[in-house]
């Protein structure tokens, strides 16, 4: 299964971005701006596809939402800091063999996310 560890600077986007996914585990939001997020200019509609957002993973892998066209995705929100998110981590892992799992890393530095994957197997 798809596993992408996506370190995207979200800031004000983040509430926005989480009402684009499929299914969206929003656990925290930052502001720290070290790389680009790009958002389509669609307005999410129930029923209809979610627009797309793109950024670059961990390993400099460009990844985008279209990657997933047609299969059901899982857009987590999360950050190294976040009780919530180290909790929820073992469950996305398993969802992994079910769903997509895209992770968007928020208000940590590159080291700090790559830390939390290695440690979670995300």
């Amino acid at each position: 299964m798809i596993r992408a560890a996506v370190r995207l600077c979200v800031g004000p986007f983040c509430l926005a971005i989480a009402c684009l996914a499929t299914c969206v585990s929003l656990s925290g939001c930052g502001s720290e701006s070290s790389t680009s997020i790009v958002v389509s200019d669609v307005t999410a509609e129930v029923g209809k596809a979610a627009p797309t957002f793109s950024g670059t993973d961990l390993n400099g892998v460009d990844r985008s939402l279209d990657d997933y066209l047609g299969e059901p995705v899982i857009v987590n929100f999360w950050a190294s800091w976040c009780l919530p998110c180290r909790a929820e981590m073992p469950l996305l892992n398993e969802a992994r063999n079910t769903y997509a799992v895209l992770g968007v890393n928020v208000e940590d530095s590159t080291t700090k996310a790559a830390e939390f994957v290695e440690e979670y197997d995300v």
